[in-house]
């Protein structure tokens, strides 16, 4: 290609995708209709009954909200501690990218460890970050090896600091401490509730291999609401969370704070990562193809759901940068 001709075909696609210019070339009810609601699945959030510049006030959550009925309080909480101990921690990913099957913005970050790429590997201890109660743990092994083998074996943690406020991790190889005692061996692809009350800095389990090379982490505010999503309900059909997603780093105490900020991979703000990045009538953001089910796919959020996807958003680590993710064409 010509170096005039590249110019021009450079150009376009900063209109189409920055949203400069009078281009109109996303139509919204092609690919993720604005008249129809896609039946929810899971929990749904209360109505919102009074909107502020944060997003729902606390008024807005009735009882317990999402919240177990071992939860207590609204309102945001506060990190004081690491998941991972600061000296075992090798970097910080924020939520935002685009990897493997996460075709679209991802929706948690990720804390690597040392020990998985050590010689010879370990295991990592992972800790409550903060107070609060363990509502729910879930093991889940997928088969699909050779000769029917496990391939994934994911143990995943709930903590809820309030009845609306939640930090999730997965990735754990074992439960261990009072948890491990409280649950006991907790069978494949079975999810148990122990309303179990955890102190931060209490250890919780374990993580490295064979599962993965650190955790996945989920900061929720139900009294938060995202509104770069075009239509919010193709996500919150599958993963009601999904437009509730916080800022780790907003909720973490100092020192701490600046402690993972600097193993942390951005350096754009804000720190922790943003998914939602739809603008109308414009290329960027996440687009599902006509007939594949949109967010959850035909068959919801088990392998394979993202084959219709398409995101054009900016880098999550460099949000300087645009990637063009694409599913299973």
């Amino acid at each position: 290609m010509s170096r005039p001709v590249r110019s021009v075909v450079l150009l376009l696609a900063a209109i189409m995708i920055g949203g400069c210019g009078t281009a109109s070339i996303r139509v919204p009810t092609q690919l993720t209709p604005t008249n129809t609601r896609p039946t929810e699945i899971g929990s749904s959030l209360p109505p919102c009954a009074s909107m502020t510049a944060t997003g729902c006030d606390n008024s807005a959550i009735k009882d317990n909200g999402r919240g177990s009925s071992g939860c207590k309080g609204k309102g945001p909480g506060t990190l004081t501690a690491s998941p991972i101990a600061f000296n075992d921690i090798a970097f910080i990913q924020p939520m935002g990218l685009e990897a493997g099957g996460h075709v679209t913005p991802i929706d948690h970050g990720y804390f690597y460890t040392k020990g998985a790429v050590a010689a010879p590997p370990y295991q990592t201890p992972v800790y409550a970050p903060l107070n609060g109660n363990i509502s729910t743990v879930t093991r889940t092994v997928r088969l699909n090896g050779q000769n029917n083998a496990p391939t994934y074996d994911d143990d995943a943690v709930t903590i809820e600091a309030t009845c609306t406020f939640r930090v999730r991790f997965s990735n754990l190889v074992r439960f261990a401490g009072g948890l491990g005692d409280a649950i006991g061996e907790l069978p494949a692809n079975q999810t148990r509730d122990p309303n179990y009350a955890v102190t931060a800095g209490e250890l919780i389990g374990y993580t490295g291999l064979p599962t993965a090379y650190g955790i996945d982490v989920w900061v929720e505010d139900d009294d938060v609401t995202l509104t770069g999503f075009i239509n919010p309900a193709q996500y919150t059909a599958a993963e009601v969370w999904k437009t509730h997603m916080a800022d780790l780093f907003d909720h973490t105490q100092e020192p701490l704070r600046s402690q993972l900020l600097a193993l942390n991979e951005r350096d754009a703000t804000p720190r922790w990562g943003k998914i939602d990045y739809d603008i109308d009538a414009r290329l960027v953001g996440n687009w599902f193809r006509v007939g594949s089910g949109g967010y959850r796919g035909l068959n919801p959020m088990n392998e394979g759901y993202w084959d219709g996807h398409l995101a054009v958003v900016p880098d999550g680590n460099d949000p300087g940068q645009i990637d063009v993710s694409i599913g299973n064409y």
